[in-house]
């Protein structure tokens, strides 16, 4: 943990010196950062303990994206995204629960693609998720109540994606690397997300 940490923490440190940099390939790929927005669907699921099933259920996911071209097939791809989490928890006795609460995502990519007008990429790289409420909502049979988060989490997380010109879309799995709660059971966030969106 202690290894992803400094690894993440070089990679922001890094992040302006990079996006400064003007790098050309020999057929004239320019290093010209380009910014989109995109939006889509996230299903949410917690990794849960002995004796509880996660149940994946749907969020709204939204944000912009910079696109910052290395080399002629690397990248480097911030993104900051607002996602909505839900999760339904089954434990083997019947009981169940909903979670629901707000988060920030910021992944730090590296997107690794042909640079076609039609082209298919890969991202990969470390996230950070700065969750906007202190508290997650939990509704356990019809009775509400409330379960305080960590407001810091870290994850890293895969995907892959198509372009067409300037429009995108990918599809991503996150995984979270600590525990987002801050009671002594473990749980941990898991998303698969899909979105799409225009670069400009």
């Amino acid at each position: 943990m202690k290894i992803f940490a400094r690894f993440l923490a070089s990679c922001f440190l890094l992040l302006p010196a990079t996006l400064a940099a003007d790098t050309h390939d020999s057929e004239g790929y320019g290093s010209r950062p380009k910014i989109g927005v995109e939006a889509g669907l996230t299903l949410g699921a917690l990794s849960a303990p002995n004796g509880v099933s996660a149940s994946p259920s749907g969020g709204f996911t939204a944000g912009i994206v910079l696109d910052k071209p290395l080399v002629f097939f690397l990248s480097l791809r911030p993104e900051v995204l607002f996602v909505q989490k839900n999760t339904s928890l089954i434990g083997n006795d019947g009981s169940s629960a909903k979670l629901k609460y707000n988060a920030l995502q910021i992944p730090l990519f590296a997107k690794l693609a042909t640079n076609q007008f039609i082209s298919p990429y890969l991202l990969i790289g470390p996230v950070i998720m700065l969750n906007l409420s202190s508290q997650k909502e939990v509704q356990i049979a019809g009775a509400a109540s409330a379960t305080t988060v960590n407001t810091f989490e870290a994850g890293a997380a895969i995907g892959a994606g198509l372009e067409i010109g300037p429009l995108f879309t990918n599809l991503r799995y996150l995984w979270a690397l600590s525990n987002s709660n801050q009671s002594a059971t473990d749980l941990r966030a898991q998303s698969l997300d899909i979105l799409a969106g225009v670069r400009f």
